[in-house]
């Protein structure tokens, strides 16, 4: 579990799952699963963070697979992966 203070997000990952919830912390209200529906592609999630650099606001999130992937801010929408297999 991941709480994202600017964004007022509690981001719950379940073990070995490929997919998060994102709740609102301040309601307890959740909101949605990320990404929408499962896919095959990916490793379970593992922790994730809030990135804001300039105009640019992103959601990191590891994977047990040695990649990160960012997400919109706002939507959760898929917005590219990083292989970190080499680093």
């Amino acid at each position: 579990m991941f709480y994202l203070e600017k964004l007022k997000h509690l981001l719950v990952m379940e073990r070995d799952s490929k997919r998060f919830k994102v709740y609102n912390s301040l309601t307890g209200k959740w909101l949605m699963h990320v990404p929408a529906r499962s896919t095959g592609t990916g490793g379970a999630v593992i922790a994730a963070d809030y990135i804001e650099h300039n105009n640019i606001k992103l959601v990191a999130t590891t994977s047990n697979n040695n990649s990160i992937n960012f997400w919109d801010s706002n939507t959760y929408v898929f917005n590219t992966r990083l292989n970190t297999s080499e680093i």
